[in-house]
């Protein structure tokens, strides 16, 4: 944020000394007809000042004695909104001079370099939906019949890219299955991603399967493949480190590299979190992630730790041991700030607002997640703060706005907290993604509003 000039011309542009000096001359100098004319032009200036769009080389705003008195002391970098507003007048020209210093994300070219990324169901997406429409079962050998599934995917894919997104995180995976993952072995029945080996049935007949086909498709259309181990429905078991942890980190690291995986993340929710530090001691936890991010940042790729929206479900709880050494574990944070029914997005709230999360994670490395489902068109879906929701936009539109009322308002309390990091979507339905806008209304809606 650039220094504040506290003098302002009549025209709106900076002042010159000269005129800077006579702003501040003493009030007993000035004639009722000056003070009149003067009234005139700040209430003139106050109504266009909206309208008025100044050179963009311009970067400082000027403010004079005839828009509101002059703060008592020499006027500072003040980067906090508070003290911004209470040393220039709280009034709503002050409100506008801050909103303007603000540096706000180009969220077009910010969507463009960085996009999003969307949640893929694997149980429901091949469990249900590949398995119930594309498989060849006579003659043998059996297999997915290679011809539907690519029109299949050329309309997921294109559609995915007309959202805007950059990466797809495969759900769910277990960390007992680790072994089992890099041998292409069955695991867990709560484990949707080694399910896909239990048959091993091949894209066409001689084809790879179906997991690693699916990546190779993505990454034809400039799209990363994440693999995501956790979810909802792990238990404890599932939780536990199966080996020695730096052995685990590699094996997982060898299995990223045959299947070329990007990222992996670790979706820690509801007792996910306590089930990892219980199942496995403090140390075991620390050194499977300290040697998994060392390995994966060798290699360009990435560690993302998702979890619950509440800084207990993160850097205050359980998993306070990995934020601790937050650099050296993780490369971001993935914040479900939704439940089934509501979300929970606010800048200030003390137990989920981005505020508190800025205190633990870089502002950049804060990833806000969103859910299809929930109406973010009705305030009364909010838990926290209550947006004013302008008429006629979509659900995904809607979110859009919410994300960006929310990064002004974090960028009032400290310019230094925005950008956010990439968003995120969850979504009941993968099949479906083909013909769902949620995703496109969103990221379109932030470029428009850039």
């Amino acid at each position: 944020m650039n220094n504040l000039d506290i003098t302002r011309s009549s025209t709106g542009y900076p002042a010159s000394q000269a005129e800077s000096k006579n702003v501040y001359d003493s009030p007993a100098k000035v004639s009722k007809i000056d003070k009149i004319l003067r009234l005139i032009q700040w209430i003139f200036h106050y109504l266009t000042c909206g309208l008025i769009k100044e050179p963009k080389a311009m970067t400082e705003y000027h403010i004079t004695k005839q828009s509101f008195p002059a703060p008592s002391a020499p006027p500072l970098d003040l980067q906090n909104y508070d003290e911004f507003m209470q040393a220039y007048g709280n009034s709503d020209y002050a409100d506008y001079l801050y909103s303007q210093q603000l540096q706000l994300p180009n969220y077009e070219e910010f969507t463009k370099k960085n996009g999003d990324s969307v949640y893929i169901d694997m149980g429901k997406l091949y469990g249900t939906y590949v398995i119930g429409h594309f498989m060849k079962w006579w003659p043998e050998p059996v297999c997915i019949d290679q011809k539907k599934l690519d029109a299949f995917l050329e309309k997921f894919f294109t559609q995915l890219k007309a959202d805007g997104t950059k990466s797809i995180n495969l759900s769910f995976a277990q960390i007992q299955d680790i072994e089992k993952l890099l041998k292409s072995q069955a695991g867990a029945s709560d484990d949707t991603i080694t399910q896909i080996f239990e048959k091993n049935y091949p894209v066409g007949k001689t084809g790879n399967n179906f997991l690693k086909y699916f990546i190779q498709q993505a990454n034809k259309n400039g799209i990363k493949g994440d693999i995501s181990f956790g979810g909802a429905v792990a238990t404890g078991p599932n939780m536990k480190i199966p080996m020695d942890p730096v052995q685990a980190a590699k094996d997982l690291v060898d299995f990223m590299k045959e299947y070329s995986f990007d990222s992996v993340d670790f979706d820690l929710e509801g007792s996910g979190a306590a089930q990892l530090m219980t199942q496995n001691s403090p140390k075991d936890v620390e050194t499977f992630f300290k040697t998994l991010h060392g390995q994966l940042s060798s290699q360009n790729k990435s560690v993302i730790l998702t979890v619950a929206g509440s800084i207990q479900d993160g850097p205050t709880g359980y998993l306070k041991p990995l934020f601790e050494n937050f650099s050296n574990m993780s490369d971001g944070v993935n914040l479900m700030l939704y439940s089934n029914t509501q979300y929970y997005i606010d800048a200030n709230n003390p137990t989920w607002g981005i505020s508190q999360w800025i205190k633990y994670v870089p502002s950049s490395k804060i990833n806000v997640g969103f859910y299809d489902s929930i109406d973010y068109t009705n305030p009364a879906s909010s838990a926290g703060e209550k947006y004013n929701i302008p008429p006629g936009l979509t659900n995904g539109q809607a979110a859009a706005y919410i994300y960006i009322q929310l990064q002004k308002q974090l960028a009032k309390i400290n310019p230094k907290n925005v950008p956010l990091g990439q968003p995120f979507f969850w979504t009941d339905n993968p099949s479906k993604l083909t013909s769902n806008t949620f995703m496109s209304d969103f990221i379109q809606y932030l470029q428009t509003h850039s």
